[in-house]
């Protein structure tokens, strides 16, 4: 058997050395089991963003895994096939919720709180994310700054806050993108032709040119 809930009352009744805990066994599968697991710790709101980050992006992965006809707006297709296998049946299936309204009702959250966090989660990726959790970089709007930069301005940003630095994301985003904006008015300054300016004096008989 594996806890699913009430770790900390297991360790407390252990702690008491108690050898019985009251429980509800239930049989689900690893993957319902997990969800279950996140669940309980999205409800109880004690991730940090990055945390949360992760944990609604894995939530999202184990719900399209569990409900894939919810995945990329497919539960209408779904819900009509449902009907077909259950017709003539008095009370058909109901297709499962999308990804975003069943995780606001089960965590409390407004959708639009539910899709932006699986965003970053997805974006940003779970490995860059576990390296930001505490540091200065643990919030949402440095989070999504993360998501805009290069590879490599990510990797310093990141590395600095990792030892304890006080670094801004946001603060890269808008350099980088001076710098980009800088390149392409110097690229397209090389690319323009060279002029030739003429100055034509008042008397038609005489004309002096100039080149630069």
């Amino acid at each position: 058997y594996e806890i699913r809930g009430g770790g900390h009352r297991h360790a407390a009744f252990q702690m008491l050395g108690r050898e019985t805990i009251p429980a509800i066994v239930t049989d689900d599968s690893d993957l319902r089991a997990e969800l279950a697991e996140i669940d309980e710790n999205l409800i109880r709101n004690e991730y940090s963003p990055a945390e949360r980050a992760i944990a609604i992006a894995r939530r999202k992965s184990i719900y399209e895994a569990l409900h894939p006809e919810t995945a990329h707006g497919g539960a209408r297709k779904a819900s009509r096939k449902v009907c077909d296998l259950n017709e003539g049946d008095k009370t058909p299936e109901k297709p499962a919720d999308r990804f975003t309204k069943a995780t606001a009702e089960r965590t409390g959250q407004s959708e639009r709180t539910v899709q932006q966090d699986a965003k970053r989660g997805e974006v940003v990726g779970p490995e860059t994310l576990q390296r930001v959790i505490g540091t200065s970089l643990d919030k949402g709007e440095e989070i999504d700054a993360l998501a805009k930069l290069s590879p490599q301005g990510r990797e310093e940003v990141i590395a600095k806050a990792e030892a304890g630095g006080k670094v801004s994301a946001k603060v890269l985003v808008k350099q980088e993108r001076r710098e980009e904006r800088e390149e392409e008015l110097g690229e397209k300054q090389r690319a323009l032709p060279d002029k030739k300016f003429g100055v034509i004096l008042a008397d038609p008989e005489w004309r002096f040119e100039t080149y630069s």
